[in-house]
């Protein structure tokens, strides 16, 4: 059976936005065992910084967001996402 794959791109890690990845990240054991489906977030931002998923970075999204973000906007978040076929 193959693989759905969701990408989220989360604008906003407030209080909100860092429970629901934290979730996410927690839950997607089970999601991708039990339902084949697997939650990625390749873009985060907060209002100013976005962080763009690279290979290997994964699933420490706060020290990746911290070392890693830069400053974005909307374009760069629609090119990325053709870029990558998201």
């Amino acid at each position: 059976m193959s693989t759905y794959k969701i990408n989220i791109v989360l604008f906003g890690i407030g209080n909100v936005g860092s429970t629901l990845i934290n979730q996410i990240v927690e839950s997607q054991k089970f999601f991708l065992e039990q339902q084949n489906i697997e939650l990625r977030f390749p873009i985060i931002t907060n209002s100013t910084l976005a962080f763009f998923e690279k290979d290997g970075l994964k699933n420490k999204w706060e020290a990746n967001f911290a070392q890693s973000a830069i400053p974005f906007s909307i374009e760069d978040i629609i090119d990325y996402v053709q870029f990558q076929n998201l």
